[in-house]
């Protein structure tokens, strides 16, 4: 379990290591899908568990190696947290007319990969405002 963490947090290192890339070269680090991974990341687990919400971690990312296009955005809300759906909030709405393009071909993961800054929903404190991420 530590060392899964620990390559957990290595490919999550090598991700922001590599900034804004073709996602295609993010599509095999280590020898392991970098979205798959991303997706199973539960290291902030414990620090969910104190948060007002107490939620568990759910990674929002989407992507393959083949997509041509990477969006890093910033930590996903609740009710992206709730949907499992990237940018499903007026942001996305509003993203996708300056981008030109419709739901189909934004989430199209083949040609659009979505990874937020933090992965997950960090949680609200005890007034309900955001928490930043950990």
């Amino acid at each position: 379990m530590k060392n899964e963490r620990k390559r957990l947090r290595e490919t999550a290192d090598a991700f922001f290591f590599v900034g804004l890339v073709l996602a295609r070269d993010l599509g095999n680090v280590f020898g392991m899908d970098i979205f798959t991974q991303l997706s199973g990341c539960d290291l902030c687990r414990d620090a969910f568990a104190r948060t007002e919400t107490r939620h568990e971690p759910r990674p929002v990312v989407q992507g393959r190696s083949a997509a041509r296009i990477l969006i890093a955005g910033q930590a996903p809300g609740m009710r992206v947290y709730q949907s499992g759906v990237p940018f499903d909030d007026a942001s996305g709405d509003r993203l996708r007319t300056w981008m030109g393009i419709g739901r189909d071909l934004f989430y199209d993961a083949d040609r659009i990969a979505i990874v937020p800054m933090a992965f997950c929903f960090p949680g609200y404190d005890g007034k309900g405002a955001d928490l930043p991420p950990p």
